[in-house]
């Protein structure tokens, strides 16, 4: 039996801000929340883990958390990968 990796998201646990600038117009991206909470009205209540096995990204195996970051400078929303913490 292996043992199971437990790993957190530091934005989505109140432990860190998201601090990334928009790839458009270099302004502050606020944060959005979380990819996974877009994909229908109960996923954000879906296991976290679970959502990562079939959205087409590789952040379950590299332990990122996908959440999405919106420019209100220029109206953009971008794809940014927080690093989890084990």
């Amino acid at each position: 039996m292996t043992e199971a990796t437990i790993s957190l998201c530091p934005v989505c646990n109140g432990f860190a801000e998201l601090q990334a600038s928009c790839r458009s117009c270099g302004s502050r991206l606020l944060d959005a929340g979380r990819l996974a909470d877009f994909f229908g009205a109960y996923s954000p209540y879906e296991p976290i883990d679970e959502s990562k096995l079939s959205n087409g990204f590789l952040d379950l195996a590299e332990r990122i958390c996908l959440h999405v970051g919106w420019c209100q400078a220029c109206n953009s929303e971008q794809l940014y990968g927080i690093g989890e913490w084990s």
